[in-house]
């Protein structure tokens, strides 16, 4: 992504995000779901940026009961704890009050943010094995009132939660919790792991991730992401995505996020064609709409 969509010339961080919010108002953080961001790099996010920027935040890992490995914690808690490790490495049965640490210093990093006005939502990504229970509902209320009063996206990766018996149960719990339930557009394949698309708004604010359509790659684990979301979406696609991802009774402002990774392999004339997005109130930018758009598009790309 680097080569095809920067111009020549902009190669460093500081750079790249400065150009990008040239071209962006939004941004989805992915990068803080492998490790926790220190304060210092919120702050250089927040003084890159125009004043109107939105930073949507990725939750670390261990948030989300994902295994994690000790190298993403900060070093004081490495030393703080004796862990137990699977054999992928993997912290095993983190204590709560390790978990509870966690969540302060997810929380304190992104003061900077927070004070500059420019923090989002924080996406908080379950895994597949996160399935639809009373306990889980229960450590989803538990993460919330930890990561207050910060807002909060919620994303399911186990289809439980939104089967035609719990449908109606989990969108009342989001709502009661003043949680943004993600919308996901998924591969059109039968199994647990995939998720139809449902139109809901359960907050002040609408989240829909574009995920592709790569059916032969959504359930590999063993290669990297960048070949399990391998997948360019067409303007119909895009076109029919984006009156899913809309309701036609909210104003409510729609963060719309594209995790494809496929890139044309030479630079094209528009550079926005496969970019991670983010609009207003309304209705989502399809791609034609985007290149033919004013120079600062309501978009967001990126792994800052």
């Amino acid at each position: 992504m680097v080569r095809a969509w920067y111009p020549p010339g902009v190669r460093t961080a500081e750079d790249r995000l400065r150009y990008y919010a040239s071209q962006f108002d939004t941004v989805e953080v992915d990068s803080s779901f492998y490790g926790i961001p220190t304060a210092t790099t919120a702050r250089l996010w927040a003084a890159r940026t125009p004043p109107d920027f939105v930073f949507h935040v990725k939750a670390y890992g261990m948030l989300t009961r994902h295994g994690v490995r000790p190298q993403g914690l900060p070093g004081s808690l490495r030393q703080k704890y004796d862990f137990q490790l699977d054999r992928h490495g993997r912290i095993l049965h983190p204590p709560q009050t390790l978990r509870e640490e966690v969540f302060a210093l997810f929380r304190e990093a992104l003061a900077p943010l927070r004070e500059a006005g420019k923090l989002g939502l924080i996406l908080m990504q379950f895994p597949p094995y996160f399935v639809a229970n009373d306990a889980n509902r229960d450590y989803i209320t538990y993460g919330i009132g930890l990561l207050a009063p910060d807002k909060v996206a919620i994303e399911f990766r186990h289809s439980s939660w939104i089967e035609p018996t719990e449908v109606a149960l989990t969108l009342e719990f989001l709502t009661t919790l003043g949680a943004t339930y993600v919308c996901v557009d998924e591969p059109r394949i039968d199994g647990p792991t995939v998720l139809p698309s449902l139109t809901a708004v359960t907050a002040d604010n609408a989240y829909v991730r574009f995920h592709g359509r790569n059916a032969a790659t959504w359930n590999i684990r063993s290669g990297s992401a960048a070949e399990r979301f391998k997948y360019l979406y067409n303007l119909d696609e895009l076109g029919n995505g984006s009156s899913r991802s809309t309701t036609s009774k909210s104003r409510r402002p729609a963060h719309t996020s594209c995790s494809t990774t496929v890139l044309p392999t030479t630079r094209p004339k528009t550079r926005n064609r496969w970019c991670r997005s983010s609009t207003g109130p309304g209705r989502l930018k399809n791609c034609k709409q985007v290149a033919t758009g004013p120079p600062k598009w309501p978009m967001a790309t990126a792994y800052y």
